[in-house]
């Protein structure tokens, strides 16, 4: 823990007391260590942090002074164990600061520069101003389907978006910007309906440490931001099965936290209501009255119910007529009840269906489609439309996946036309007809597939080619400078032997060629 000088810690503020033990980072055989515990409170209006010349402990942030001595009470609320040091804090509104286990006797003593966060963010209600859009009449908007719901939450976030107030400012690797919140799913609803979108206030940092920021003190603030925000670093970073739990596990505890959670592979979004930002570094230069105001704006529908008319109770009167007679007839899917039904796939798996069926089998052609298939998300798939993509819709209206994905686990929903007197045309049922809840179960790690393999063994064979004909060329090599050494070591001695029986026999060769000569001679005569 000596290791890092910040340590946030991030609570929720639902609680009304929430507790917590504080540990003071003194080793246990240090029983000499006089501390102290003293803390600077988040009602401080100005910057605790600056920036030194100096650097120590790998930091050039230094803690403001004064600072507050830690007061106990009876009651236990805020006390301190004798043996281990640490600090218990029951927190209430004005506990929330920065706290350090001081060692008054040595000014550079490590523990003086272990400084504990503790924080939460600040609910984006309590600070949201509403802004006003417009509805026909003073009075709710009238839904007969879908199309027109996602048409009117667009303008909205549009209006929401282009509202008057604070603009993006971008800080070092910080950016102060802000997002709209997610609509509200009105599905499943009908009659009176509110949503509400947010605009709110975020920092966002890149999830990866930058390599290069020319202010030295925007680094140092991006490592504090980054540590206490780390667990949102989890979220989406892929979709295999264990991180997809770590993924759920981040969205719950950011909304226990109290805010949304916003991250991709590139950024994470800090809510700007955390409260270690008025300390960290002074916004209220660039945003006055930072943390800026949230905006948002309420959107009243009136979803249409479907209401037996005369027709209707004029069908149902002969439908049981029938049915006392035995002749029970099948009627059109788009008079059937809501169905939920849940689904387990498994990922990977190919041509998998979802119907929408009845008696009388829906058809879906180009421009004059019986079904329209929409996710939880948003998303809708009709016929003729991407006919080249993973999922599409099929000539007998069901929902085909040429292979299933992890990602594409969801809600789907289909949503048939209703042809009605008193209304011109046709319309999408505001109710769907079926609902399928597809849970994906991912695939087990297994060996690699054939063509994997089949790669894998030719760069085997050629990397073992080149390793033999590296051998044999080495052999080869060391065979000839074997032998070329063999061959001058061999004229070497036999030039040696020479020179010695010179040597011996020099004195006696004149008198040989002499007597030879006479030899030769005589013989001749």
């Amino acid at each position: 823990m000596a290791q890092k000088r910040h340590q946030p810690m991030l609570l929720t503020s639902r609680k009304k007391t929430p507790t917590l033990w504080i540990p003071c980072p003194i080793c246990s055989e240090s029983k000499n260590v006089k501390t102290v515990w003293k803390f600077i409170r988040r009602s401080r209006n100005s910057q605790v942090f600056s920036h030194s010349n100096r650097s120590v402990f790998d930091s050039y942030l230094e803690l403001q002074k004064p600072l507050e001595l830690v007061k106990t009470d009876k009651r236990g609320r805020t006390c301190i164990d004798p043996k281990t040091r640490a600090l218990h804090l029951s927190i209430e509104h004005d506990d929330w600061g920065t706290y350090i286990c001081t060692v008054p006797g040595d000014a550079s003593h490590p523990a003086n520069y272990i400084w504990y966060h503790i924080d939460h963010v600040v609910s984006e209600i309590s600070r949201s101003s509403p802004v006003v859009f417009p509805h026909p009449n003073n009075q709710p908007f009238k839904l007969e389907n879908a199309d027109q719901f996602y048409r009117i939450q667009s303008v909205a976030r549009q209006e929401l978006t282009k509202h008057k107030g604070w603009k993006e400012i971008q800080l070092g690797p910080l950016l102060i910007t802000s997002r709209v919140s997610q609509d509200e799913a009105y599905i499943e609803r009908c009659g009176p309906v509110r949503v509400r979108l947010t605009r709110q206030c975020f920092v966002r940092i890149p999830r990866e440490r930058p390599p290069d920021v020319e202010e030295e003190m925007m680094l140092q603030i991006y490592d504090v931001l980054r540590e206490a925000f780390d667990f949102t670093v989890l979220f989406h970073a892929t979709n295999r099965s264990a991180n997809m739990m770590q993924d759920k596990l981040a969205r719950q505890r950011a909304q226990v936290l109290g805010f949304p959670l916003y991250a991709n592979k590139t950024y994470i979004y800090i809510p700007c209501g955390y409260t270690l930002f008025k300390h960290l570094y002074n916004f209220q230069n660039l945003v006055p009255g930072f943390p800026p105001t949230n905006y948002h704006l309420i959107i009243d529908y009136q979803v249409r119910c479907d209401r037996p008319d005369l027709f209707s109770w004029a069908e149902m009167i002969l439908g049981k007529a029938d049915i006392m007679k035995g002749n029970i007839t099948w009627r059109a899917i788009s008079y059937y009840r809501y169905t939920k039904v849940m689904l387990l796939v498994h990922e990977g798996q190919k041509n998998f269906r979802l119907k929408c069926t009845s008696r009388a089998e829906p058809r879906c052609v180009q421009n004059r489609s019986h079904v329209i298939w929409r996710t939880g998300s948003g998303i809708s798939f009709e016929y003729g439309r991407n006919a080249n993509v993973n999922i599409r819709v099929q000539p007998d209206c069901s929902l085909l996946f040429d292979q299933v994905h992890l990602f594409e686990e969801d809600t789907y929903y289909c949503h048939t036309r209703q042809l009605r007197l008193e209304q011109v045309g046709q319309v999408w049922a505001v109710t769907p007809r079926i609902a399928y809840r597809i849970h994906i179960r991912p695939q087990p790690e297994m060996w690699p597939k054939q063509t994997e393999f089949l790669v894998g063994l030719t760069i085997l064979t050629i990397w073992s080619s080149c390793l033999t004909v590296f051998w044999i060329y080495l052999n080869w090599y060391d065979s000839s400078v074997r032998q070329s050494a063999l061959f001058g070591t061999q004229t070497q001695d036999s030039g040696e032997r020479n020179a010695m029986l010179e040597k011996i026999y020099s004195p006696y060769m004149p008198d040989d060629r002499i007597l030879y000569y006479k030899t030769y001679q005589q013989s001749s005569t």
